[in-house]
């Protein structure tokens, strides 16, 4: 019998995928308490009182941390406005045009 060969895996020295920064870490936080919401709806279904209690306070919990962050990063400026979707608005708005009938 035979051992059979070895492998060997390489793993990088740092992540592949850029780490979430301001807005998008945000964002994920957000869409996170919403799924524990959720979660929390279903344990309420399923009559779980426990698990739907502990649902409730991770999603505050999550909730909390991304209003902490938004309010540090409207500190610190890191989160610009985000700009104009329209560039007919943008356009009225530089000419001030924008508003007047």
């Amino acid at each position: 019998m035979s051992a059979s060969p070895v492998q060997t895996v390489f793993l990088p020295d740092r992540p592949t995928t850029p780490p979430l920064t301001g807005r998008d870490t945000i964002k994920a936080k957000r869409a996170m308490a919403s799924y524990m919401d959720s979660l929390a709806e279903q344990a309420g279904f399923a009559g779980r009182n426990a698990a739907e209690r502990l649902w409730r306070n991770a999603a505050a919990d999550k909730r909390h941390e991304a209003e902490q962050m938004e309010r540090a990063a409207q500190g610190r400026s890191i989160i610009p406005d985000a700009p104009n979707a329209n560039p007919v608005l943008a356009l009225l708005a530089r000419h001030g045009r924008l508003g007047r009938s």
